[in-house]
Parts: structure tokens; C-alpha cells; sequence
């Protein structure tokens, strides 16, 4: 598993998220703070990150001037760029089947909002650019850091079962997230809104799953 994010408050996230299954031995956790050169052995990425649009395609925003150390994973690398394309990143991580693509929680805004919208299609173009190359994609929308967190704790504990099961396991686990999103956001009509940003891009059958 590669744990990949641009600053402190999504670094927080993931270190929640992964650190129970990583004193476990469940998994193997690599936290990817830069990048050289391709990681063959990453089978499972979980990014936290916003994507946005540059030079007319979605990218993934990596850029962060925070250097903090993180205690989870055995080895950091180290980047070549603050902005990564659906190819760019799949050239780095050539071996992933899954990725966990959350959204960063400083993006999280209490009122949906056009920049909301605007937001959550980038994504899910980033998305579906990574599914037409034959990767499952499971996104979840930026919200408030401790609901981040439950979330990205819930996505480690399934995300072992996905070796298993496949695209399945992630279709169940995906109306939990949902539930998770509405009921732990107090303005309902956000939190609807970021419930159904919650999707899985399934390559095997072509489909963007939204279960609400």
C-alpha cells in the first residue's frame, strides 16, 4: 500500500488511517511523500489530495511547503513534481489496481458551492482518465479532517479485502461511506451533495457506482 498526500492535515489523515493496520502486519504501508522514480511493488494507492484542472486535464495538486515527517510506512520517497496526470501517475505506480483517491480535508467548504461542483467533476474525470487504464477507483469528496479520518480508517480496513473479493468489496463498503458522509456533516444539503461525490469507477464493468 502507498499512502500519498501534499500536507500536514492530509498526512494527519492517513497516518490515523493506515497506522492500525500497519502494527497489525496487514499490510505493508509506503508512505510516498516524493517521488524519483517508478514504484513497481505499490499495489494500492491511497492519495489525499485535491485534483484540478491545468493545461485542460485534471491533475493531482501535491504541492506542499510543509516537510513534517509522518510515522507510518518504511521507507519516504521523494517527488519530482507538484502536479501529476492520470498517465504521470500511473507511470509512477505501474502496479496498482485500487486507488483510494480522497479529497484533502483544508479543501472542505460548509456550503456546496460552484467551486464544489467544479471540483468533484475534475475528480472524477481524474478518475475515470485512471478506470479506462484498468484501475479501480474509489473517490470520497473533501470533508471536515476528523470525518476524513473515520473515513480513511474505514477504507484501510476494507481495502485488504479487495485483494479477495475485487471490485465487490468496495461496491458494499461504498453505501457505509455514504451513510458516514451524511450523518457526519450538520448542513444536510452539503452533506447530500458530498455523499453522492462519494463514487467507485469499476473498469471490469464500465460503471461510475453511486449508490444514494
Amino acid at each position: 500500500v502507498g499512502a500519498l498526500s501534499p500536507g500536514p492535515a492530509a498526512q494527519q489523515v492517513l497516518n490515523q488511517a493506515w497506522s492500525e493496520q500497519s502494527k497489525r502486519g496487514t499490510v505493508s504501508v509506503q508512505v510516498v511523500s516524493d517521488i524519483r522514480s517508478p514504484q513497481n511493488q505499490i499495489q494500492i494507492l491511497h492519495i489525499i489530495a485535491s485534483v484540478e484542472n491545468q493545461l485542460g486535464g485534471p491533475v493531482l495538486n501535491l504541492s506542499s511547503t510543509d516537510s513534517s515527517p509522518t510515522n507510518i510506512g518504511r521507507e519516504t520517497l521523494y517527488k519530482t513534481s507538484d502536479w501529476l496526470n492520470p498517465g504521470q501517475l500511473i507511470s509512477l505506480f505501474p502496479g496498482i489496481t485500487l486507488c483510494l483517491l480522497q479529497g484533502d480535508p483544508s479543501a472542505y467548504l460548509e456550503t456546496y458551492a460552484e467551486s464544489s461542483i467544479l471540483s468533484a467533476e475534475q475528480t472524477r474525470r481524474f478518475a475515470a482518465d485512471l478506470a479506462a487504464e484498468g484501475i479501480n477507483v474509489l473517490v470520497l469528496p473533501p470533508v471536515p479532517p476528523r470525518l476524513a479520518a473515520d473515513l480513511g480508517t474505514r477504507l484501510a480496513r476494507v481495502a485488504p479485502a479487495f485483494s479477495r473479493r475485487g471490485s465487490a468489496a468496495l461496491v458494499d463498503v461504498l453505501r457505509d461511506l455514504q451513510n458516514r458522509i451524511h450523518s457526519g456533516i450538520e448542513n444536510k444539503t452539503t452533506a447530500w451533495f458530498l455523499a453522492l461525490d462519494a463514487c467507485l469507477y469499476d473498469p471490469a464493468d464500465d460503471k461510475e457506482h453511486r449508490i444514494l
